[in-house]
């Protein structure tokens, strides 16, 4: 399973086998693809299939970025091998974070973090230990949790 986030782009491989032999084959047609959302068929993600050499197919798609963070995307591939209709799984998407929001996670995982009690400021720190990643500002306090917002 891959993790992309809002707005990737999808690069992945296509291989049609002939089911007595197994060996690659080029299907009866260009195969179709497709792509589903959380099990719904989504029709605003365009799949395309260029064929590479026989049986193997160069798949690509970009994300729209109005998913969310836990969707889970298919890619699914349709067509007929000696008019015997045949499909699979292409590829599992799972969206996830923004990928400048993981390195923010990882640095701060390996750099560590500053707090200011007295002014409420937070500070995530890359690995270096001093260049300020983040800038957080507690904002309120709700059921015992304190919320913060991003400062610049």
């Amino acid at each position: 399973m891959l993790t992309l986030r809002p707005g990737g782009t999808y690069h992945g491989l296509l291989i049609v086998t002939d089911p007595a032999t197994g060996a690659l084959v080029a299907p009866d047609a260009a195969p179709t693809l497709t792509a589903r959302v959380n099990g719904a068929l989504d029709a605003t993600i365009t799949v395309t299939a260029t064929a590479v050499e026989t049986g193997v197919y160069d798949v690509a798609a970009t994300l729209p970025q109005t998913l969310d963070s836990g969707d889970q995307v298919l890619i699914l591939a349709r067509y007929a091998v000696s008019a015997v209709a045949l499909g699979q799984t292409v590829d599992r998407i799972v969206v996830g974070a923004d990928a400048a929001e993981q390195e923010v996670a990882v640095q701060a995982a390996c750099g560590g973090q500053e707090y200011d009690l007295a002014s409420g400021v937070r500070r995530i720190l890359a690995r270096d230990g001093e260049t300020i990643l983040r800038t957080l500002q507690v904002a309120s306090e709700e059921d015992g949790q304190l919320v913060t917002e991003a400062v610049a």
